[in-house]
Order: C-alpha cells, then structure tokens, then sequence
C-alpha cells in the first residue's frame, strides 16, 4: 500500500491521526512527502521546537501546544506525540473543535503520532485516522544488509526469514537480527518468530508456548495427514496469501484444540 501523505496535506486536512509505535520513522517519512513545510514536534517534556533548527518553547500544557499552531508561519506541520492520553480531556477536545475551521483557511496541519488511536466521539468527524504501514519486505532487507555491512559480515537474508520479520517495527528488526547474528552467526528464522511471540504476549491476547513437535500431540490424525501432506502450501512464501485452514464448528468441538 502506497503511503500518500501529501495529498491530505494538498486536500487541506486540518488534522490527522496516525496509529504507530515508531514516531520517528513516520516523521521522517512524512518529512520526506512535504519538504516545502516547516515542521514543528511537541510533547509535553520538550515543548514545541522545530526540526533540525534550535527554535524551541517551553510549553507543557496540551491545550497550548495545540493553540500555538496559530502562530506558527504558513505552510507548517505540527507533530503532537503521546496525544492518545489527553483526547478525553474536554479542554483538549473542545480547543481542537475550535481550531479545526480556523486551520482550513490557512495551510496549517496538525499530525497526532499516537500507538492507539483512541479517538473520542466529540471529534471523530473532526480527525482523519491515516495508516501508517510497518517496514516492506524491501526495507527490512536493506536493514539485514545494513547491519551485516555493519559488522564486516556477508550475510544474506532468504525469503522465508524476511517474511518471518514482516510485522515488526524497525527497532524490533534490528534488535532481533542482532541477536540472531550473536546467538547463530546468521540470520535465524526461528529466533525472529519468538520476536513475534514475545509482541503477543505482551499485547495479553494470548498465552504463547514453545512450539512442540506434531508427533506429540494425541489425536487428529487426519488433520496431521493433510497438513503434511500440503505443508509446501502453508511454509512457500512465494505462494499468494491469503493461505491455510478455516477451521469451523460449534462451540467445544474443539477447534482451539485443532
């Protein structure tokens, strides 16, 4: 998917949202789709300070962060972090609401990088949520180069270990490459899906175990036939996806247990 930032920026957008843990690859990149905007970041340690310039205002309040917009020359992007945690203010609300039509006259645009957009109902008509994607299956490559370039290595990473990354965020690749380089001397399909493991117990969706090995698991033998049978058809990541098994049925017929 295409990331088209500019054109909310040409259509006159007053306010975006976008859900992502990675603050500064999204501002980098939505830098990079409007280089003719001044472009400001606030949080309430720093303050406002523009981009790679030392302007900077002490300002802690939210509510003023987001009045000092006003003041702020034409053609400039603000981009307010960890803004997840003050929309249920209702000063915060009701200040947005108010600047929203003043920002449509002028070419002035509010960015709120947040990990989950929590938007409220009193300005969900007001906001636009904008997906950010996480790293392609191209830049996690030129991560792998990177870091192998970077510790004088040759290594190469094959389609099943760049797709086992897919998923991740840049830091989480680098850190679990890292680790796989230490731990094997390469790069470990299996060291990457226990990265995964770890971001869905930390989420609390669900209690991940070590995978066991399938001749351990009693019963099912027909099920276990077929999926060794067409295992190419699950592990063949040139394959098109979406690929596997819908599995349905009543309530404890035991699909979990499938």
């Amino acid at each position: 998917m295409k990331f088209e930032f500019r054109n909310y920026l040409r259509a006159g957008y007053p306010a975006l949202v976008i859900p992502t843990p990675e603050e500064q690859r999204a501002i980098e990149a939505l830098r990079k789709q409007a280089p003719e905007y001044s472009c400001y970041t606030w949080d309430m340690v720093r303050g406002v300070e523009e981009i790679g310039k030392k302007n900077r205002q002490e300002i802690e309040s939210p509510v003023e962060a987001l009045n000092s917009i006003l003041g702020l020359p034409q053609e400039s992007i603000i981009f307010m972090m960890d803004f997840h945690r003050y929309f249920e203010d209702l000063a915060v609300t009701r200040t947005l609401k108010s600047l929203i039509p003043l920002l449509k006259s002028t070419d002035k645009h509010i960015v709120f990088i947040v990990p989950v957009a929590n938007i409220p109902v009193e300005i969900e008509k007001d906001v636009h949520i904008l997906d950010f994607p996480l790293p392609t299956i191209e830049e996690i490559d030129n991560i792998a180069n990177q870091l192998s370039k970077d510790n004088g290595l040759t290594l190469k990473m094959e389609p099943e270990e760049l797709y086992a990354a897919k998923g991740l965020t840049v830091a989480e690749v680098e850190s679990v490459l890292a680790r796989s380089i230490i731990a094997t001397g390469g790069y470990d399909k299996n060291i990457i899906s226990e990265e995964k493991q770890q971001i869905i117990k930390k989420s609390g969706l669900a209690e991940v175990y070590a995978p066991v090995p399938i001749e351990m698991l009693g019963g099912l033998d027909v099920l276990k036939e077929y999926v060794f049978n067409r295992k190419r058809g699950f592990t063949d990541v040139l394959l098109p996806t979406p690929k596997g098994i819908l599995i349905t049925g009543m309530p404890g017929g035991g699909k979990s247990l499938s």
